[in-house]
């Protein structure tokens, strides 16, 4: 039954009827919609500058939310926005069933504050939960979750839709206008729609289950090529073992991994585990935060050949991001494509102890959307990279004594190694470079008159950069010879 039909019997029939059919009509009409996927991201124009894609695109589903008694559940990390908080009210003010489980975390935050105060007040304190014991399931952090759902809303066409669930990177607050971001809006899948409804209801009982995930926090969906992961476990990292079971037979074989924390045991893991991918024939590209931590800074080092970018808060857009892709054989499956995206940031005690919740999809124009993004961010990090003073050598002149074992140790710029060095032409025989340092050791072994050498400087964590050229002058002169007059004198 179509809606004109459905208006026809409102004129003919009686109201009751009427209403019934109208309803029908609606429901077979979204019924009829495919269960879609669509990806939406930020991308600041500049440093400090905003998009508002991803807000504009939550404040309308949130609008279109329309008749009464259709339900919106939320579990935001924080809200800001009087623009969102206002849409939320219109929508619980015209029947919808609005309810919400924020962080407690961010108490210094007045704008949150506010917001969530205004929130309770319209709405009551009964649909306004706050997860005062850190996080509402993982009692030892904090509620991290960035995701929506919407019983039955509106696509940007206006054609309506069911059964959805949004997820994304994205915290509702000013500063995260300015910074790269992702979503995914997955419409008219029951399966994920009741996997995301069942997680905000346990997350507002606010019970502690250590090992959610395992036990009711995943969800494969019947409609759409996507699995739902939710609350983090303490014995399975779902992205690494996956990783794991990647091989590199075909020549496309890629991996992209952008994240914007990237820190401690779980960060260095996976470096170990790209560096194993790319030494197996897999195109690897890594973009990341300037402050990744000493250890996976170590391991980024001996990884050469990883295709790292680093997105540097002074003269980059910073993101917010925390994207795997994977486009590689594994699970059987040649050329197997799959995103992970979500709240879920690359560390340890982010897979441990967060409220956090992400996806797995397998479908090509949904990878190929993030691996648009990727690209984009890389260009862009790439075309800002300038080139600093890496080291900076005592002097450009520099003689050495044949046998004579020398350390001529460089000023290292302070953030920014370690560093790879060679020269051109090689230097003298016996003579080599420190492999981080960059520094000037060993004992030459034969005399060479004095040239100049190119130094090139590559820093092995900022591959951004550019690398640095140096131009020393050395020569290699005779051990002196002793004056047999005087045994403590040498003539030069």
């Amino acid at each position: 039954m179509n809606l004109s039909s459905s208006c026809a019997l409102w004129i003919l029939a009686p109201i009751v009827t009427a209403q019934l059919s109208v309803l029908m009509s609606m429901e077979s009409a979204m019924a009829a919609e495919p269960p879609t996927i669509r990806t939406h991201f930020n991308r600041p124009s500049a440093p400090g500058r905003q998009d508002n894609t991803l807000k504009i695109e939550i404040e309308r589903l949130i609008d279109q939310t329309l008749e009464p008694g259709e339900m919106i559940r939320a579990s935001i990390y924080m809200i800001t926005f009087d623009s969102t908080v206002q849409a939320l009210i219109r929508a619980y003010r015209r029947g919808v069933d609005v309810k919400l489980v924020l962080d407690d975390n961010w108490q210094s935050s007045s704008s949150a504050v506010e917001a969530a105060n205004a929130l309770t007040l319209a709405l009551g304190p009964s649909r306004v939960i706050r997860c005062a014991n850190g996080g509402c399931i993982k009692f030892s952090a904090n509620n991290h979750n960035k995701f929506f759902t919407f019983s039955k809303t509106r696509n940007p066409s206006g054609t309506p839709i069911s059964n959805v669930s949004v997820q994304t990177s994205f915290n509702l607050n000013n500063a995260q206008l300015s910074y790269y971001q992702d979503m995914v809006v997955i419409e008219n899948d029951p399966d994920v729609y009741s996997h995301y409804v069942k997680y905000w209801s346990d997350l507002a009982k606010q019970r502690e289950i250590l090992n959610y995930q395992s036990l009711y926090g995943t969800t494969f969906s019947r409609y759409l090529p996507i699995k739902v992961y939710s609350s983090g476990n303490t014995s399975t990292d779902v992205m690494l073992e996956k990783l794991k079971s990647v091989t590199c037979r075909r020549r496309a074989s890629r991996i992209d991994l952008s994240h914007s924390l990237f820190d401690g045991d779980r960060g260095d893991k996976f470096i170990l585990e790209l560096a194993r991918l790319r030494d197996a024939g897999c195109e690897v590209h890594v973009l990341l935060p300037a402050d990744v931590n000493d250890q996976v800074s170590f391991n980024l080092a001996r990884s050469k050949r990883l295709d790292l970018s680093i997105i540097d808060a002074e003269r980059d857009v910073l993101s917010h991001s925390k994207i795997l892709l994977i486009n590689a054989d594994f699970e059987g499956v040649l050329g197997n494509k799959i995103v992970f995206a979500g709240s879920l940031n690359m560390t340890e005690s982010s897979r441990m102890y967060n409220d956090d919740s992400f996806v797995a999809i397998n479908d090509d124009a949904v990878y190929n959307s993030y691996l648009s993004q990727i690209e984009f961010i890389r260009e862009r990090v790439l075309a800002s990279a300038a080139t600093p003073t890496f080291v900076d050598f005592p002097s450009a002149t520099y003689s050495f004594r044949r046998y004579r074992s020398y350390v001529s140790t460089p000023v290292i710029s302070a953030g920014l190694g370690p560093y790879s060095c060679t020269a051109y032409p090689a230097l003298p025989q016996g003579l080599s470079f420190h492999p981080y340092s960059c520094s000037i050791i060993g004992a030459p072994l034969a005399i060479s008159s004095r040239r100049d050498y190119t130094i090139t400087v590559e820093p092995l964590r900022y591959r951004s950069y550019k690398p640095e050229l140096i131009t020393l002058s050395i020569e290699v002169l005779p051990l002196p010879t002793p004056n047999p007059t005087c045994p403590s004198c040498f003539v030069q």
